[in-house]
């Protein structure tokens, strides 16, 4: 089986999120730090969508948020910052999970952006991570502090139920 880190923000540096996302166990988590990155706290309207340019025939990611959770939804972001950190989680999983994490996270619908960067352990371990973030030409929103943040900012219990059955649904779909 091929593995890749992940470095998770926000709930997706909680085993129970990732649990609840991918359906399976990753093989390992660590605390880390990713540098060079500023987290915030993005509200539903600054989400990009495609209507936003005149595609109101597509279905982008702040669309389908605002089906789910509504105007007030809100959620972690992180938008590279040299002079910036955040705390979070690096995780080791499969290939497989980490399609999962990106589906979750409407990378597809362009809501982030993935890119390979290094995020480091607390015993100074290095490891080259999948990072999802937010362009220069993106609106983040409130800034946060990368050390001392809540993990949930949603219900923890909805999250994970959002997630898991989010998962099953299209398990189901793809394979009858």
């Amino acid at each position: 089986m091929d593995y890749v880190y992940y470095f998770g923000y926000g709930a997706n540096r909680d085993l129970d999120m990732i649990k609840a996302i991918t359906g399976s166990d990753p093989v390992w988590g660590k605390e880390a730090i990713l540098k060079g990155y500023k987290l915030y706290l993005q509200p539903l309207k600054n989400i990009i969508d495609p209507k936003d340019f005149g595609q109101n025939d597509s279905f982008g990611a702040r669309t389908r948020l605002k089906g789910k959770w509504g105007e007030d939804f809100k959620s972690y972001v992180v938008k590279k910052d040299p002079s910036s950190s955040v705390a979070g989680t690096i995780w080791k999983f499969s290939v497989s999970d980490l399609r999962w994490v990106n589906n979750w996270e409407l990378v597809d619908f362009g809501w982030y952006k993935v890119t390979l960067d290094f995020a480091e352990t607390k015993d100074g371990e290095k490891y080259l991570c999948y990072v999802q973030y937010l362009t220069e030409n993106d609106k983040p929103g409130e800034e946060v502090d990368g050390f001392n943040y809540e993990t949930y900012i949603n219900d923890k219990q909805e999250m994970l139920d959002v997630a898991t059955g989010l998962r099953d649904r299209i398990k189901k779909e793809l394979c009858g």
